[in-house]
């Protein structure tokens, strides 16, 4: 048995499926696929998640064995993504989804290398459009759009 990171990848995928399959089952009425429960979803995408978690792990042992170099995280990409997104977290309740999709799209752009401020700012504008007609209009969320 090679231990690859594949392998530990997949075993990852694995645990995490089968802990959310199980507590989505005990916990949520699951109902059926014509009326379906608030555990549908998550118990289905759970057993989707174990099934590549399974290939992942199996396809590991089989694949062709390549000694590549260690890869080093690229930290000035994690760093902006991570903290866009505790931003939206923290902002979407008191400033409202456009605010909080600007800081969003704003912040994680810092990640790329050749930032363009126009370009971010299409982005901003689409993302904005996009996601306040999706959560107001299509999903009939009561979400302030600013403060």
């Amino acid at each position: 048995m090679k231990l690859s990171r594949d392998l530990w990848a997949g075993l990852v995928l694995l645990i995490i499926g089968t802990v959310v399959a199980l507590y989505s089952h005990n916990q949520y009425r699951m109902g059926t696929i014509q009326s379906m429960g608030p555990g549908y979803m998550p118990f289905v995408l759970s057993i989707i998640l174990i099934i590549l978690g399974g290939v992942t792990a199996v396809s590991s042992q089989f694949g062709v064995s390549s000694e590549e170099p260690e890869r080093k995280i690229s930290w000035r990409k994690v760093i902006p993504v991570a903290l866009a997104v505790l931003a939206f977290a923290l902002t979407i309740t008191k400033l409202g989804l456009i605010v909080a999709t600007t800081l969003l799209v704003f912040i994680a752009s810092l990640a790329d290398k050749r930032f363009n401020l126009k370009l971010t700012l299409y982005l901003i504008i689409s993302f904005c459009f996009i996601s306040w007609v999706v959560f107001s209009y299509f999903l009939q969320m009561n979400m302030p759009a600013f403060w």
